[in-house]
């Protein structure tokens, strides 16, 4: 486990940005990235990622956070509906979590779309891209293992 706090903080002084969150590429400053696996960092009670880091995210995730939820990066403005509520649980943040939340049900409810609950959507339109009806969202559960 040495090693591994070992080089999670390495990646947190080389991921850090000028924003308060961190990099999603270690050479483009202003990119970001939704950090949706740190939640297993928080689940299996490892805490090898710093608490400052993980508040820091969840500020950069509330900025970003569009209608239907916070795009995965800063590439494109689509999410996974399974990450984006993993996200809920990389920091214990109510207002973060609400929103994610009501982003979701805004999404399932103001969707264009006749599918089966897509997973992957546009968070400013809530248009559906593809993935539907799978066992992924079986991830918007992930808090009741916390």
């Amino acid at each position: 486990m040495d090693i591994a706090k070992k080089y999670a903080r390495q990646w947190e002084i080389d991921a850090k940005a000028d924003h308060e969150g961190t990099r999603l590429s270690f050479d483009v400053d202003d990119s970001w990235s939704l950090k949706y696996n740190m939640v297993w960092d928080n689940l299996l009670g490892y805490n090898v990622f710093s608490d400052e880091i993980k508040k820091n995210e969840i500020k950069v995730y509330m900025s970003k956070m569009n209608r239907y939820g916070v795009p995965l990066d800063n590439r494109a403005d689509y999410t996974k509906i399974d990450w984006l509520m993993w996200s809920t649980c990389i920091w214990r943040d109510r207002e973060y979590f609400d929103a994610v939340c009501q982003s979701i049900v805004n999404m399932i409810n103001e969707t264009l779309d006749r599918v089966p609950l897509a997973d992957w959507y546009y968070t400013s339109s809530a248009d559906y891209i593809a993935f539907r009806n799978r066992s992924v969202v079986g991830g918007l559960y992930i808090n009741l293992l916390d």
